[in-house]
């Protein structure tokens, strides 16, 4: 999810968000790792997952 899907205005959604998931899709297939920690999202909430998508830096 790109953090503008995350966000809560919508309108900023066009083919940015469509780049970025396939960068981060290209970024996980050859090294099965996501930009954000899987433990980190295993324990968050819902609010916490969103918030860390959107204020995250992506490596």
């Amino acid at each position: 999810m790109s953090p503008e899907q995350a966000g809560l205005n919508l309108l900023d959604m066009d083919a940015r968000s469509d780049i970025y998931s396939l960068g981060a899709l290209l970024q996980k297939l050859p090294t099965c790792e996501t930009s954000i920690d899987r433990k980190c999202l295993h324990s968050a909430t819902i609010d916490e997952m969103l918030k860390l998508i959107r204020d995250e830096e992506t490596p």
